[in-house]
């Protein structure tokens, strides 16, 4: 490092960078301790972990309390105003995807669900939950609601192997749908991040979705959470300015309750 005229902690973070962007220590690969690295550097401890900051500012390594520095997993980019499986998604983006159904059943809706979703106290539903993992790692955990009337005997389909999208447009013929979505950062409780391999507090994003048919009535009412790290949304699509100054002058969004799940 003699001669280079970069602050050396950034030095440090620039050979760890060159590392990573050449594959020599890949996606969820350890790196070296900071004790090890100060002693190949000469540095102190401080120094190599300013480095190690800035690199976790950049989303280029994960920093897990007890166990160390790890190589971040590139993010699964998911894609606004469309409604496509995250299977699919994963599989154009090279990865290997994988679907943990952790529940399948139907229960009569309760009072709150039932104000949620717009049906009759006691109207069954379908409540499934999926973990959806990229290359072994969990990206997504999945809470769904589908009315029974809107989707019957949907659980007849694989449901690890099938997409509830394209099983509402190839088998019940659904063509066109409202959605209302937000996006939330938020941390992780002790289930969520169980079920997602985080630590508990963990920074998360949580999507709300309710999806509507023509007729107005909910087809599907849904709370997903991702770890912050692991994922990123994009929206690439043509926007009519003039439409949109129009639109929003009026207030027209309906509200979202969340947190079903843990009711």
């Amino acid at each position: 490092m003699t001669g280079n005229k970069l602050p050396i902690h950034e030095q440090i973070r620039a050979y760890i960078h060159s590392k990573i962007l050449s594959g020599d220590w890949p996606s969820g690969y350890q790196i070296p301790s900071e004790r090890e690295l100060s002693e190949q550097f000469h540095v102190s401890r401080v120094t190599v972990r300013q480095a190690l900051i800035n690199l976790a500012a950049e989303g280029l390594v994960r920093r897990i309390q007890g166990l160390g520095t790890f190589v971040s997993i590139p993010k699964i980019e998911m894609v606004q105003g469309e409604l496509i499986s995250i299977t699919t998604l994963m599989q154009k983006q090279g990865r290997i995807p994988e679907t943990i159904l952790t529940k399948l059943h139907r229960e009569p809706l309760n009072a709150v669900n039932a104000e949620l979703l717009g049906y009759p106290i006691g109207e069954e539903i379908y409540v499934i939950q999926r973990i959806r993992r990229a290359n072994g790692v969990n990206v997504v955990v999945e809470n769904t609601m589908l009315p029974y009337r809107k989707l019957p005997d949907i659980d007849k389909y694989d449901l690890v192997a099938s997409s509830v999208f394209s099983l509402m447009a190839e088998v019940y013929n659904y063509n066109e749908l409202m959605v209302y979505q937000t996006i939330e950062a938020g941390i992780a409780n002790k289930e969520v991040a169980n079920l997602l391999q985080v630590e508990e507090k963990s920074p998360i994003v949580g999507v709300n979705r309710i999806t509507r048919d023509m007729s107005n009535e909910v087809v599907e009412y849904a709370q997903d959470y991702y770890p912050a790290d692991r994922i990123c949304f994009v929206y690439n699509g043509k926007i009519n300015l003039k439409e949109s100054q129009l639109k929003f002058r009026e207030t027209f969004l309906p509200t979202i309750e969340t947190n079903w799940s843990n009711r």
